[in-house]
């Protein structure tokens, strides 16, 4: 392999980096190094991390080469991490968070480091080709910044993306003790909302609502019952089928805005479930659970008086 193939091989994934030690590895001395660096085929951006004349700077870049000039052993961490995964409600930070072993010592501008004894082989993974830990393990790490609900709520939205599974986050939480950021009762505090087997639904909305039921002392309702109507198949968010009960959850985001579609698909399903005598009413993000509990508990009662004794 030639030296300028060996390069490539080094910076195609690599967002268009390159570290000192790889390009020695590639089969450049340190004077070819330094020449690249002074007629401008190559720009340090890091303590001996360069990128290639022409690569387009980005985030990802950026991150990359914090990474490989921090030292071996580091990761993307915290909301850095937290933004990788493109989690609920986090957005691309202003500064790095990155974490590494206790030995070290490095310091970067823009970047907040971390050194952990707790970085385990279970906790790190790869994300667009960065060292980073994995999803799971950067909630614990930025529990504390959030509330118990809003923490609920990004959990059940990795769950439905599949970056995070319930049980690697409760094994990871019983690995982990307390630390700057880390709230672990508060991750417990979840996690003992959501017992195996546990589904957060399609939406933000479905979670709220099962909540608000079971609470108020009603049978879980099924997700996502699936039936014929009208010849075609269809799927309600939530129903109780042996008493004809569906409920929707109209999110504006999804049924209503520009989506007039979806809109009237919903509004005719609506009304070929109330022709067929079932109960079809809704739960929109901006009614009370107090409301919305009161109204299904009433239909769920009436349906309950309406069956012959046994």
């Amino acid at each position: 392999m030639s030296i300028q193939a060996a390069l490539d091989w080094f910076t195609r994934p690599q967002y268009g980096v390159i570290t000192r030690a790889q390009a020695l590895q590639a089969g450049l001395t340190d004077g070819q190094i330094r020449a690249r660096l002074r007629n401008g085929t190559w720009i340090e951006i890091r303590p001996s991390v360069y990128a290639i004349a022409g690569a387009p700077p980005s985030w990802h870049q950026m991150l990359l080469a914090s990474v490989f000039a921090y030292g071996p052993e580091t990761l993307a961490s915290h909301a850095t991490t937290a933004f990788l995964y493109r989690l609920k409600g986090f957005e691309q930070p202003d500064e790095l968070e990155l974490v590494s072993s206790l030995t070290s010592r490095a310091r970067l501008d823009g970047v907040r480091g971390r050194r952990s004894g707790a970085l385990f082989d279970s906790d790190r993974t790869e994300r667009f080709g960065i060292p980073t830990v994995t999803a799971g393990r950067a909630l614990i790490d930025v529990s504390s910044r959030m509330s118990a609900d809003w923490l609920g709520r990004v959990v059940d939205d990795a769950i439905r993306r599949d970056l995070v599974e319930l049980e690697e986050l409760r094994r990871c939480a019983e690995r982990l003790g307390a630390a700057p950021g880390r709230s672990i009762s508060r991750v417990r505090q979840v996690l003992a909302a959501r017992l195996p087997g546990y589904d957060p639904g399609d939406s933000d909305l479905e979670t709220r609502a099962l909540r608000a039921l079971v609470a108020a002392g009603l049978p879980p309702p099924r997700q996502q019952h699936r039936m014929v109507l009208n010849g075609k198949k269809v799927r309600i968010d939530l129903a109780y089928p042996e008493l004809k009960i569906a409920i929707e959850l109209d999110s504006w985001k999804y049924h209503g805005g520009d989506n007039l579609t979806a809109f009237t698909n919903d509004r005719a399903r609506k009304n070929d479930l109330i022709a067929l005598g079932w109960a079809a009413p809704s739960f929109t993000e901006s009614m009370s659970d107090d409301y919305f509990v009161s109204v299904i508990k009433r239909l769920y009662e009436q349906a309950i008086g309406r069956q012959p004794a046994a």
